[in-house]
């Protein structure tokens, strides 16, 4: 079968072609660049016809004069992978007939390794703005993943693995000669079961049930005991009883417990991420899949499987046994320093919860290829953001947020990065006292810039991708604008219908009446960019981005 396009179901209606190309003879996918036509030849009996490309509903057929053939016009609009293509021709007679296949779409600015490089760059980005927003112990910068494993999920994996390898290591040096703790032990006994009593125990007896003694008692013992109303003795059905008991249950153990349950729990997020893209691989096939790397694939979910077994047994050691995880880190202690065992339990919380687990896809995992518009501005915002890591002091953000939902009983463990559309993403503070603010999709609304807040100069909505708005005290605010665009000219340089854009942004955004645009560039993944007094085009591409990071620092006056 070609490449391009696969029969999934064969009936009697005819064959679909694309481009004006058969099924038959089309050898090469289409390009996100360009609209697709889709055509077939009339059915005559048919009383309706429609086609769905995916989840788009293209409608019924449209025809050219004194023609024979059913068009449709389909534009991917960046999106790229195999999409499900449905005919369903319902004929005068009442019956429905469909016909399936399955259409490719090709990525038309980045071939397979190239859409894979700017993912990892995602995760890269992405995870570095994690630990330098919430203050991570390894810094701003992933060197072990840059340098190591392209997938930020094999970084998952390979960290988790070794953590979980001293966890379970430590556990068995433990259960061999494990520390225990005293604990007093209340429990009710009933008093023929009672051997001695404790006085106060015996000054609470009038609170509990009383009953009259089933034999005489001593003057001296019948003085310390209630009498009823007819002066008769009473006695306490039963009494606490008060011991000391030896237990596992204490704060080292609750903090290995605490330890293993963390790791058993990102065990299982990073051998369901492994599942998904397993299964996506095997039936999309995807940019960069082969035997080799489905294999390898499989044995990380493979090794994933065992660690977990690794983890359940640790759990349930016999000092371990009805130990509840610790909810809250109170510090190393005495036994810590003493016994090098428990300070690795001390290590091991640290290892597990100072540095962020940050739930991304991942490039080499689930490639979210279908939109790639939308993924390529995502990491030109994240790019911005971090080429404002150095600007001042952090005040505020709503770029990554936690996620709670796959393990409440383990807070803040899971990181997302989430913009909020038109609101400050990230806000800086400069020792001057210059406020520094990332917007994401903020709104210019039209007119609204003849007021004190920024927007447009005229009767139309403007939505920049990215904004830098740096507000010195005293002075009026300036702003910087990025749009990003997921076109290249044939040349390698920006489309010339694309710089509208920019132009607009740069005289039609303003506050109280006057432009506040001091730079409008456009991001773009090709070769050749310009910069034409404010305005003008920046190529930006994985491991090229030392250019944006002088622009912006320039701009808002750290170069």
């Amino acid at each position: 079968m070609p490449p391009g396009y696969n029969a999934i179901m064969v009936t009697s209606l005819p064959e679909l072609s694309f481009n004006g190309v058969a099924a038959a003879r089309l050898d090469f996918p289409a390009t996100d660049a360009q609209s697709i036509e889709v055509t077939c030849p009339v059915v005559p009996d048919a009383v309706s016809a429609s086609l769905t490309i995916g989840a788009e509903e293209l409608g019924s057929p449209t025809m050219r004069l004194g023609a024979d053939t059913w068009r449709w016009e389909w534009q991917p609009r960046g999106r790229a992978g195999a999409f499900s293509v449905r005919l369903t021709v319902r004929c005068a007679a009442g019956s429905l007939r469909v016909r399936d296949c399955v259409l490719s779409v090709a990525t038309g600015k980045l071939d397979g390794a190239g859409l894979e490089e700017m993912l990892s760059a995602i995760q890269r980005a992405a995870v570095a703005l994690v630990f330098s927003i919430q203050g991570g112990r390894w810094g701003a910068d992933l060197a072990a993943s840059i340098e190591g494993p392209r997938a930020l999920l094999e970084d998952y994996w390979r960290r988790v693995e070794h953590e979980a390898r001293l966890a379970t290591g430590v556990t068995r040096s433990l259960s061999r000669q494990p520390r225990v703790g005293t604990r007093l032990k209340v429990e009710e006994r009933r008093l023929d079961e009672i051997a001695e009593v404790r006085l106060d125990d015996l000054a609470r007896a009038p609170e509990r049930p009383l009953d009259r003694p089933a034999r005489s008692l001593s003057p001296s013992l019948a003085r310390l005991l209630p009498a009823g109303r007819a002066g008769q003795l009473l006695l306490p059905r039963s009494l606490p009883v008060r011991s000391a008991e030896t237990t596992g249950a204490i704060y080292e153990h609750r903090l290995l417990a605490r330890v293993l349950l963390d790791l058993e729990s990102r065990c299982h997020y990073i051998r369901e991420e492994l599942r998904r893209e397993i299964r996506w691989r095997e039936s999309s096939g995807a940019p960069g899949t082969d035997s080799s790397s489905l294999a390898l694939l499989m044995e990380w979910d493979t090794g994933t499987a065992g660690t977990l077994r690794s983890l359940q047994r640790a759990r349930s050691a016999d000092f371990l046994r009805d130990v509840e995880p610790l909810a809250q880190w109170r510090g190393p202690t005495e036994l810590m320093r003493r016994d090098r065992r428990y300070r690795t339990v001390a290590r091991l919380w640290r290892l597990v919860s100072e540095r962020p687990f940050a739930a991304l896809q991942s490039p080499a995992f689930e490639m979210p290829g279908r939109d790639l518009p939308a993924l390529y501005e995502l990491w030109c915002l994240l790019e911005v953001a971090r080429s404002l890591e150095q600007v001042g002091r952090l005040v505020d953000q709503n770029l990554i947020v936690a996620d709670y939902g796959r393990s409440a009983a383990i807070p803040r463990a899971i990181w997302k990065i989430r913009p909020a559309e038109d609101t400050p993403i990230v806000r800086r503070v400069r020792p001057d006292g210059t406020r520094v603010e990332l917007y994401y999709q903020r709104r210019c609304r039209p007119a609204a810039g003849y007021g004190p807040q920024l927007g447009s100069l005229d009767p139309f909505l403007h939505i920049p991708d990215v904004v830098v708005e740096v507000s010195p005290p005293g002075r009026p605010a300036e702003v910087l604008v990025f749009d990003a665009k997921y076109r290249v000219a044939p040349s390698g340089g920006i489309p010339e219908d694309a710089l509208a854009d920019a132009y607009t942004y740069r005289a039609a955004i303003g506050r109280e009446g006057v432009p506040v645009v001091t730079g409008a560039y456009l991001l773009f993944p090709g070769r050749q960019g310009f910069d034409a007094g404010g305005v003008g085009a920046l190529p930006l591409l994985p491991g090229k981005t030392a250019a944006l990071t002088a622009l912006v620092q320039k701009k808002i006056g750290l170069l």
